[in-house]
């Protein structure tokens, strides 16, 4: 009797690993063909998730950016110009950094509750925006 509890324990739990894995795998990124159809330069981790999605104009990084963390989660989006970061980065967290030509980046933590509500929308928006 023992036998049979600990096989059926560890087939429980063999078949918990095996859906978790084949579920979490399904939900990281999946708007994956969006990307690859507004993107025309893509980069990848080890395992085929997207790292980076960005575009190119003549052999030069402009437009937008999406950074991807190794799970697949965009982490920030920002605009390039001639290869530099410009303007405001919006960060999945709430913060921001701002890229001012000549300058150091200026990290901005959105200290007010409300404030980092309102840049995760933002964030959340353009992100929709961007891979429609």
């Amino acid at each position: 009797m023992k036998f049979s509890l600990k096989f059926i324990n560890m087939k429980s739990a063999f078949i918990f690993v095996l859906s978790f894995l084949f579920v979490s795998n399904s939900f990281a990124q999946e708007n994956k063909i969006n990307i690859l159809r507004n993107f025309d330069h893509i980069e990848y981790y080890p395992d085929s998730t997207i790292r980076l999605a960005m575009n190119y104009d003549s052999l030069e990084l402009v437009g937008f950016c999406i950074e991807f963390d190794s799970l697949g989660n965009p982490i920030s989006i920002g605009e390039y110009r001639a290869w530099k970061r410009i303007g405001i980065w919006l960060n999945a967290d709430g913060t921001m950094t701002s890229y001012i030509e000549n300058q150091k980046p200026n990290f901005k933590n959105t200290g007010c509750v409300t404030e980092r509500y309102y840049t995760i929308l933002q964030f959340k928006e353009l992100y929709e925006a961007l891979t429609r």
